[in-house]
């Protein structure tokens, strides 16, 4: 019955974030320091997966992103975002420490802080990991919590404009 209850639960959130823009959102590139706007990515798909350094389905899967990240010809963005000090993720010059560790092994990835949380409350992360598929208008077009592999993310990528 729980398992029930929340299929139903995801299935409503999914219906009710799609078309949402995430606009204005600023965002730090982890390496670099830069200050990103999303408003930026408009233009081409993006896929986002937003994760935290104590989630270990997360950790398990950050190869297949960094595997993704680094393909060629891809008609969309790979993003994954962090939000420091939000639901249980370290604060923003801890986890730039932690991450310093594990950078050159996921080399490929683009890490962006979400320091404010705005995106996490924006698209209602509950648990992570949560992906985000934004379409080419920039607007929200599902967001799915869990692991998903490469191949259910090229999936729905393709079905997106």
């Amino acid at each position: 019955m729980k398992k029930i209850i929340l299929i139903i639960m995801s299935f409503f959130a999914i219906i009710s974030l799609a078309g949402t823009k995430i606009d204005s959102s600023i965002l730090q590139n982890v390496k670099t320091n830069e200050i990103v706007s999303i408003d930026k990515l408009k233009g081409k798909k993006t896929y986002i997966k937003m994760w935290a350094s104590w989630c270990p389905i997360c950790l398990n899967t950050l190869k297949d992103v960094n595997e993704l990240s680094g393909e060629k010809n891809l008609d969309f963005n790979v993003l994954t975002i962090v939000s420091p000090s939000y639901l249980g993720e370290l604060n923003k010059e801890r986890f730039k420490t932690w991450w310093e560790g594990l950078e050159n092994e996921y080399s490929n990835m683009t890490v962006l802080l979400d320091n404010h949380a705005y995106i996490a409350r924006k698209v209602r992360v509950r648990a992570y990991p949560t992906n985000v598929f934004i379409n080419s208008d920039g607007e929200i077009e599902k967001v799915v919590p869990g692991a998903l592999s490469e191949s259910f993310i090229k999936q729905v990528m393709a079905t997106i404009k």
